[in-house]
């Protein structure tokens, strides 16, 4: 009495009830225990994929860029590129990978660069600089830089864009521009453009010396054009004005105008109504 009896495969397994329903209790703590520890590796192994598949996503983001995206940390050694980079430097990405940015960065030393980085505002900062291509031609870039957290470490995040072509045609633009002044200064031609819509001028330097004025020595405008012209001429060179405006003949003609000393001088003026597509 008070014994149950489990039949085994060798035998007889005597046992009083209180062990028998202890051993139960035993045994599914333990079926409990190995679910959640399957749960919990169910769970890392999701993590882990999550992970896996965020870095990928990341990666091909990164590569997607047209810019160079570098990422360093705050002594300026690289710790990631993207394959623009690789591309604009002409650099495999294992060359690249630990090695300081003032390796290709012409203007500044390793000190240098890390002391820049520390200085880099909060909001972060775009400036221009020059890259040493990996077969020896100089790069004209513009670097968009900030410091954030990667991964709970800080890192600068920067893209580079090459605007060699660009600093070429605004260096084209200056010495045309640096001709085109020296042909008016010698040939005494001013130049003007006076904007209708918002009532703004621009004159050359040489616009400003025909009126006898120093270049810069006074805001532009159509009313202190009207102010140098000579007060019996004002009137005629308005209706010549206003009949360009209306789409009438080029304006062209001979007035006066008045030095500031007083002194009366003849010029010609020749204009061309130029309209925007609404006219």
């Amino acid at each position: 009495d008070g014994y149950d009896a489990l039949a085994g495969h060798d035998g007889i397994i005597i046992m009083d009830g209180n062990s028998y329903r202890q051993g139960v209790k035993t045994a599914q703590a333990f079926e409990q225990l190995r679910l959640q520890s399957q749960e919990r590796e169910d769970m890392f192994q999701m993590a882990q994929q999550a992970l896996r598949n965020e870095s990928h996503k990341n990666a091909m983001l990164l590569n997607a860029a047209s810019d160079g995206i570098h990422i360093l940390d705050l002594n300026g050694n690289v710790m990631q590129v993207n394959e623009a980079f690789c591309r604009l430097l002409g650099y495999p990405q294992t060359e690249l990978l630990g090695t300081n940015a003032a390796r290709w960065d012409v203007q500044w030393t390793p000190d240098e660069l890390t002391r820049r980085i520390a200085d880099l505002p909060s909001q972060g900062a775009i400036f221009e600089t020059m890259y040493l291509h990996a077969d020896g031609h100089l790069i004209d870039v513009e670097i968009n830089a900030i410091r954030l957290e990667i991964d709970g470490r800080p890192m600068l995040y920067a893209s580079a864009r090459d605007i060699s072509e660009r600093k070429q045609i605004q260096e084209s633009l200056r010495a045309n521009a640096y001709l085109l002044s020296n042909a008016l200064r010698i040939s005494h031609l001013g130049t003007w453009e006076w904007n209708v819509v918002d009532n703004s001028e621009v004159w050359s330097e040489q616009q400003f010396r025909i009126y006898g004025l120093e270049p810069g020595s006074v805001q532009p405008s159509y009313e202190l054009f009207l102010d140098i012209l000579h007060p019996e001429d004002r009137e005629t060179v308005q209706q010549a004005v206003d009949l360009a405006l209306a789409g009438g003949a080029l304006y062209d003609l001979e007035c006066r105008i008045l030095w500031p000393n007083e002194e009366v001088r003849y010029i010609h003026s020749q204009g061309e109504v130029v309209r925007n597509d609404n006219g």
